[in-house]
């Protein structure tokens, strides 16, 4: 999650920054972008562990039926 405030911050500060129009422009097109490819790749990776997890629950009803057999 410091990635996104860093890059929150850096979206900031770059149109205060003395650089040319041409390289502002280049680097916040860059950075939106990252952010974009990063927010996927962790709603991928957190939709994953969900599914691992519900795999994982083992759910049983009628455990002292079984138990008295």
């Amino acid at each position: 999650m410091k990635k996104f405030l860093i890059l929150g911050l850096i979206v900031v500060f770059i149109p205060l920054l003395g650089i040319p129009l041409a390289w502002k422009t280049t680097l916040l097109i860059l950075t939106g972008l990252y952010i974009i490819f990063s927010s996927i790749t962790y709603k991928k990776k957190s939709q994953k562990n969900s599914r691992e997890e519900e795999l994982d629950k083992v759910f049983v009803e009628n455990e002292e039926i079984l138990n008295k057999e």
